[in-house]
């Protein structure tokens, strides 16, 4: 095993929106479930972040194997990724969705690269990567692991489309991360699923913009359903509604629609949770327009 640590803070080399926090040089191969690296983030409030690595499967238990299993990956035996977060002292700080950490699926017997980006809550700061090999495999190599953070305008989710899993929380029973006809990432619920997005800092009175990119071949009855969730800084529920991406309200482009709705969160909200059903959602933003 080679296994060295080079450390860049706030490189500026790739530009001004993303910079390179750490980079892990490792070659190793995992038959077992195994807690592979952590990682300290500095910042006290919300920060975005990005977590990037390459691996293949050795072993039957791949897409190419049995490609069924690329389209309802939450139903498989897929190998997955984890990304625990916690405080300084490896603690969580916060629940997040259905109290399971972030994770992904490691799907292919080729050379992939796998990730996740999404938002740290104040207080969170450790960040660590476990890998779990599943049925029919003989082990999972891995290498170039990266962390960067990310600074944008705007709250963002899947806002450049090149990770596979920008921003997704969970999905239930079916749903995936895909890749459209022009090798940009994509979210699909399937009819009979769901996508809930990773958490999105809100402030109490403020108004909100939020808007959703989606492709026009998808939904039920002509909409989408969006299920959005109030929550304070405890996790504690605070209100939730429902409203709906209707294509004969929203703005039509080429190949997909935009679909958007104002609202103030209510009083004592620090985050809001957002779910999608029956849909394929491209991008989606959160923006404030108005203190």
């Amino acid at each position: 095993m080679r296994f060295f640590i080079i450390m860049i803070l706030l490189s500026s080399a790739l530009g001004a929106a993303e910079k390179l926090l750490e980079k892990v040089d490792i070659e190793r191969e995992l038959n077992s479930p195994t807690r592979v690296q952590s990682f300290n983030v500095p910042g006290q409030g919300w920060r975005k972040v990005k977590l990037q690595f390459r691996a293949k499967v050795n072993g039957l238990n791949t897409v190419e194997n049995n490609p069924l299993q690329e389209i309802l990956p939450e139903m498989s035996t897929l190998s997955v990724f984890r990304l625990s977060i916690a405080g300084a002292d490896k603690k969580p700080v916060f629940k997040r969705g259905s109290g399971y950490p972030l994770r992904g699926f490691i799907d292919s017997g080729n050379w992939r690269e796998y990730g996740q980006i999404f938002y740290l809550r104040p207080g969170e700061s450790n960040i660590t990567l476990s890998i779990v090999p599943r049925d029919e495999v003989s082990g999972i190599q891995l290498n170039n692991i990266r962390l960067y953070v990310i600074d944008e305008p705007e709250i963002a989710i899947n806002s450049d489309r090149t990770c596979r899993y920008s921003g997704i929380a969970r999905f239930e029973r079916a749903g995936r991360a895909e890749e459209d006809i022009n090798g940009n990432w994509q979210v699909n619920t399937m009819p009979n699923g769901n996508v809930q997005l990773e958490a999105l800092p809100v402030e109490p009175g403020k108004k909100y913009r939020f808007a959703v990119t989606w492709n026009k071949s998808s939904g039920t009855d002509n909409r989408i359903r969006c299920h959005m969730t109030f929550r304070d800084k405890d996790g504690n529920k605070l209100n939730d509604y429902v409203w709906y991406c209707d294509r004969k309200k929203a703005e039509k482009n080429k190949d997909d629609f935009l679909s958007i709705n104002e609202f103030i969160p209510p009083e004592n909200s620090e985050i809001v949770e957002i779910a999608f059903y029956s849909g394929i959602i491209e991008n989606c933003s959160l923006k404030l327009i108005s203190k």
